[in-house]
C-alpha cells in the first residue's frame, strides 16, 4: 500500500529536491520549495533516507514561483525552476556551508561569497541527445530522449538555433556538444575548433573538449584568481594543474614566467600550447607529473568530480606551494580534501561559491588557501 504523509520542506538538499522528514527519516522530494507544506507520496525506501513525490502542494512557499520552461518537471536539464532565483543561491551556499561541516569536520566555516549569473539565457556549452532527426535532452525520471523547440537557460545563438531548427544532427553519434558564445558557434556535428573571448584574451577551443558552460561567470572566478596571485612570488614555479585547454594558465602566465600546464587528456595539448604559448605542457596525470614537480609558488587545481587522488591530496597538502585555488564541482569531494589541507597546515583565505548553472543543483565553489607565512 502507498504510504502518504503532509509536512513542511525544510531546505533544498545537494541533489536539488526538497528535504522533509517523515518517521524520523529524511525524505527527498522533487521540484519541491523550502517552505513548501505538501501532500507526499513515499515511491523508494531505504534503511536512513527515502524518496518521495508531490502529490499536492497544500500551502506553497513564499520562495515557489512559476517555471519559465513549458518543460520544467519533465525535462532533467533543470531541477530548481520553482524556485526564485535568490532562493536558489541562498539554497547553495547552505548546501557548501552543510558539506563542509559534516564531511569536512570544520567546526568554523568561515564567511562563503557568492557570484551570481545571469539566471536564463546563460549557457554556453549544451550537450545534446538525438531523438530521431532532433536534438533533445533525457527526460527527469526516465531514459526517453525529449524533443526541444527551445531552451530557455541556454545561449541566445543556441536558442535561435534551436527555434530555427538549425542545430545540425551527427550521424554517428547520440551525444554531441554545441558552444555558443557571441559570434562564435562551435558543434561536434559541425564546425568543430574556433575562438571565443573570454576577458581581454582570445582562447582556443574545441566543441567537444571540456570548457566551462558558463562564460560571465568563468570571467568572474579568473579575476578571483588573478587578485589572488598578487600574493604569490612570481619568480617561483606555478602550475595549473587539471589544465583543461590552458584557460587559466591563459591568465597566469604574464605573473609567471616558469608555469607548468598538467592535462591528462592528450587532445588539449594543441589548444594549450595555442593559449600559453610560454608554458611547459604535461601530457599526463597530476599524479605521475607529481614525481617530477618543481618547488612550486603557486598553483591552481580545477579536478574533475571524484576530487584529488589519495596522492596528489597527499603530496599537495603536505608539499604544496603556499598559494593554492582549488576549483570544484562537487562540494563532497572538496571537503574530504579540504580536511587534509587544513590538517596539514594550510588556512582558509577565502571561500567562493560561483552559480555556473542557475535553474539546476550543480554548485562550483573555490576555496583559495595558503600556507607557511605571515600576513
Amino acid at each position: 500500500m502507498d504510504e502518504y504523509f503532509s509536512a513542511r520542506v525544510e531546505s533544498i538538499g545537494a541533489g536539488g529536491a526538497g528535504v522533509t522528514h517523515h518517521n524520523g527519516l529524511c525524505v527527498f522530494v522533487p521540484l519541491s520549495a523550502p517552505g513548501d507544506l505538501l501532500r507526499v507520496r513515499i515511491k523508494r525506501m531505504h534503511r536512513t533516507y527515502s524518496y518521495g513525490e508531490i502529490v499536492e502542494i497544500e500551502e506553497p512557499s513564499p520562495m515557489r514561483i512559476a517555471p519559465r520552461c513549458p518543460l520544467f518537471g519533465v525535462c532533467g536539464g533543470c531541477s530548481l525552476q520553482q524556485l526564485d532565483y535568490r532562493a536558489q543561491c541562498v539554497s547553495k551556499v547552505l548546501i557548501v556551508q552543510s558539506t563542509l561541516s559534516r564531511i569536512g569536520k570544520m567546526a568554523h566555516i568561515p564567511d562563503i561569497y557568492f557570484h551570481c549569473s545571469p539566471a536564463f539565457a546563460y549557457r554556453n556549452r549544451v550537450q545534446f541527445h538525438k531523438t530521431g532527426r532532433s536534438a533533445g535532452f533525457v527526460e527527469r525520471t526516465g531514459t526517453k530522449v525529449i524533443p526541444l523547440e527551445d531552451c530557455p537557460i541556454a545561449d541566445p545563438g543556441i536558442r535561435h538555433a534551436l527555434q530555427e531548427r538549425r542545430i545540425l544532427i551527427p550521424p554517428d553519434r547520440d551525444r554531441w556538444t554545441v558552444y555558443s558564445r557571441g559570434e562564435t558557434f562551435l558543434s561536434e556535428a559541425g564546425t568543430n575548433h574556433g575562438k571565443i573571448q573570454i576577458l581581454d584574451r582570445e582562447i582556443f577551443v574545441e566543441a567537444g573538449a571540456f570548457f566551462q558552460s558558463n562564460g560571465t561567470v568563468l570571467e568572474y572566478l579568473i579575476k578571483d584568481i588573478l587578485d589572488f596571485t598578487l600574493k604569490a612570488d612570481p619568480d617561483r614555479p606555478a602550475a595549473d594543474l587539471y589544465g583543461g585547454v590552458g584557460t587559466f594558465g591563459a591568465f597566469l602566465q604574464d605573473y609567471f614566467p616558469h608555469l607548468s600546464i598538467v592535462e591528462e587528456n592528450p587532445a588539449a595539448a594543441p589548444f594549450i600550447h595555442k593559449n600559453v604559448p610560454a608554458a611547459k605542457v604535461v601530457s599526463g596525470t597530476v599524479d605521475q607529473w607529481l614525481n617530477n614537480a618543481p618547488d612550486l609558488g603557486f598553483a591552481v587545481a580545477d579536478p574533475p568530480r571524484t576530487g584529488l587522488s589519495a596522492l596528489t591530496r597527499s603530496v599537495l597538502a603536505k608539499s604544496g606551494p603556499p598559494f593554492l585555488v582549488y576549483v570544484s564541482c562537487n562540494c563532497a569531494t572538496l571537503a574530504r580534501d579540504l580536511r587534509v589541507f587544513l590538517d596539514s597546515g594550510y588556512a582558509i583565505h577565502r571561500i567562493l561559491v560561483y552559480d555556473f548553472y542557475p535553474q539546476t543543483a550543480h554548485i562550483e565553489s573555490a576555496v583559495f588557501l595558503e600556507k607557511g607565512f605571515v600576513r
